[in-house]
């Protein structure tokens, strides 16, 4: 029977993953491209960033209705663990009325916080849906952040999911 293993016309593997699901599905699509998570160049963070927000969709986070966004922020922050420069890309959700609903998947390049950086305004900036997609591209890479740090090698990357 065709419609045996098949939800809604579309295969269950095929399926939009659930935000939980966010960071498996994000490492996996770098793993098929021959990269890991630890290793990403700004290069590689932002084509990857922006190609899963292009090519993969989250259930139940409408987009029109700004469920499923993107982030680019970047400045110098002190966390608890000392000074760095962040270079954050920033997948935001919100799969449900209240703001308990808000999840955020990020993706952020950490660097020293040399004089370069530190002169650098922090800022940031949102793309709405994939129809911007290509004008926000246009602003993160011709960004002062972006040309500060884009032959550097990052100190350390991370990937989490939070709630805000």
């Amino acid at each position: 029977m065709e419609f045996f293993g098949r939800r809604f016309g579309r295969d269950r593997q095929d399926a939009d993953p659930r935000v939980d699901d966010t960071p498996a599905t994000f490492e996996q699509r770098l793993d098929s491209s021959g990269l890991v998570v630890a290793n990403l160049s700004v290069r590689d963070a932002v084509a990857q960033m922006l190609s899963f927000y292009r090519d993969v969709r989250v259930a139940d986070c409408p987009l029109d209705a700004d469920g499923d966004m993107l982030l680019f922020q970047w400045g110098v922050y002190d966390w608890g663990v000392g000074p760095s420069f962040q270079f954050d890309l920033t997948r935001q959700f919100i799969c449900g009325v209240d703001d308990d609903a808000i999840r955020q998947l990020s993706l952020v390049l950490h660097f020293a916080p040399s004089e370069q950086l530190s002169a650098l305004e922090p800022g940031n900036r949102w793309c709405h849906s994939p129809e911007q997609l290509q004008e926000f591209e246009t602003f993160v890479r011709g960004s002062a952040a972006y040309r500060a740090v884009v032959e550097a090698v990052p100190d350390r990357v991370e990937l989490e999911l939070q709630a805000v």
